[in-house]
């Protein structure tokens, strides 16, 4: 029960941070995600739980902590746990998410094999306790989209990057808030 107020209440923080951050891609605001189908993809471990629209298939990767999972549609969806110390202040915790974000996005620009990167500015929210962060951006010359998630419980901080190749920035974004607003990780 706790874990679908957490999720229900995340969804709200991130369906306000879309819509801030439609407004700065110029995107239109996001509409509530339907409910899963028997064709959908649904993972759930301990550290997250999270249900990909259509048919998806893991793909192998040599860290752990990280899961991978690809559609036929040119789109691949990787979530990452990062575990925290014990005992860690909220303050703490959103010093440790922001270290990373900014990283990410670092290497973001970094492992561009073209010359352009476009970046969204990082937002930044907070929901019973979960942190959450979430950006997004593209590779105009090769037509990659992609949308960063990161939720910050008391104990992990869970990335969830969803990439396409060829959708339209509107199809893109409409993927994305739906894998975005069906991820749940425990407080």
């Amino acid at each position: 029960m706790r874990r679908k107020r957490t999720s229900l209440i995340i969804v709200c923080v991130l369906a306000l941070s879309g819509i801030a951050l439609a407004a700065a891609c110029g995107t239109p605001e996001p509409s509530a995600s339907p409910p899963a189908s028997p064709q959908d993809t649904t993972v759930e471990e301990a550290a997250f739980r999270v249900t990909l629209p259509g048919a998806w298939t893991s793909v192998p990767t040599e860290d752990p902590d990280r899961r991978a999972y690809r559609s036929d549609d040119d789109e691949q969806v990787t979530l990452s746990v990062w575990g925290l110390d014990e005992g860690l202040s909220r303050e703490q915790r959103m010093q440790a998410m922001r270290r990373l974000v900014a990283l990410r996005r670092g290497a973001e620009t970094e492992a561009s094999e073209t010359a352009s990167v476009e970046l969204t500015a990082a937002r930044y929210g907070e929901a019973d306790g979960i942190l959450a962060a979430r950006y997004g951006g593209s590779e105009p010359a090769t037509g990659r989209r992609f949308h960063c998630l990161v939720l910050g419980g008391e104990s992990a901080i869970t990335f969830v990057y969803y990439e396409s190749l060829g959708l339209a920035q509107q199809q893109s974004d409409a993927r994305a808030r739906t894998i975005f607003n069906s991820v749940s990780v425990p407080q």
